[in-house]
């Protein structure tokens, strides 16, 4: 078996003891660099901000040549940050770039969860960003400077310019996807997955895939170079796949029952214009 030394500045897959599965280029760190930058006496690999310790990984190999990068994982409750706004409170589920802030208004896309505790809200204006939003739980009358009132059921997308003078009515919980105009496409829709496994074919220039189980649990499949993973998200699970990915992935139910007979789920995808 290579040595963790052995991959020093190379590309490679990195399976973890959890199941999840991480490629790129890594720098290693010995025993004694770690115990001093880290208090861990035992070796490392980092990829980019994230730090892999030698005991909670499975195994490690060089990564196919001429082919991209490609990560699968679970959002750690971690990575979560949750705010207040004028209406209730909102969680950041996932930012690009990965450092920027939300308030500074330097982001290509941010997906979030908030809830409206108000029964009448004024959506924040955003005037550089494209807007997608659905509701999970109770139900949204929404309207745009001045128009219509457009009726938002749990789970039916609705796309609006955020520039827009945005008003709503009901109290729920939402789900929000921001685009940055000019530099940043994408889109959010709602599935609903059986027994049957549903194939989910790549899109061209998507740099990030997340997926949020709403109700039930899921089981996702996919190939990462020769070999085949699987992970099961249970119910609020956030799943992220992270990089171009040549590959398909299928969802499928992991307990549909007669009074249950699928599962929901939110799937956003984005990339850089």
């Amino acid at each position: 078996m290579s040595k963790l030394s052995d991959f020093h500045d190379r590309s490679v897959r990195i399976f973890l003891k959890s199941g999840e599965v991480f490629e790129g280029e890594v720098e290693y760190f010995s025993r004694d660099y770690s115990m001093n930058e880290y208090g861990r006496y035992e070796e490392a690999l980092q990829l980019e901000d994230r730090l892999f310790f030698s005991r909670d990984i499975q195994s490690v190999e060089l990564l196919e040549e001429e082919r991209l990068p490609v990560s699968f994982l679970r959002v750690p409750d971690a990575d979560l940050r949750t705010i207040a706004w004028s209406g209730g409170a909102t969680t950041q589920f996932l930012i690009w770039p990965r450092e920027a802030e939300y308030p500074d208004r330097n982001f290509l896309w941010r997906i979030s969860s908030a809830t409206v505790e108000n029964e009448e809200s004024d959506f924040t204006a955003l005037p550089d960003y494209y807007r997608f939003i659905a509701t999970l739980k109770g139900e949204m009358h929404i309207a745009h400077s001045g128009g219509p009132e457009i009726h938002l059921p749990p789970y039916k997308i609705h796309t609006f310019d955020g520039a827009d003078a945005t008003i709503s009515r009901g109290c729920c919980t939402d789900f929000n996807l921001m685009l940055r105009k000019g530099k940043a496409f994408g889109r959010l829709e709602a599935l609903s997955v059986g027994l049957t496994p549903e194939l989910i074919l790549p899109e061209k220039g998507i740099l990030d895939t997340l997926l949020y189980v709403a109700e039930g649990s899921v089981v996702l499949s996919a190939q990462t170079g020769p070999h085949r993973v699987e992970f099961t998200l249970k119910e609020e699970s956030l799943f992220l796949i992270e990089g171009e990915n040549p590959q398909p992935f299928t969802l499928c139910s992991a307990a549909a029952t007669p009074d249950a007979p699928s599962a929901r789920l939110l799937l956003a995808r984005m990339g850089e214009t």
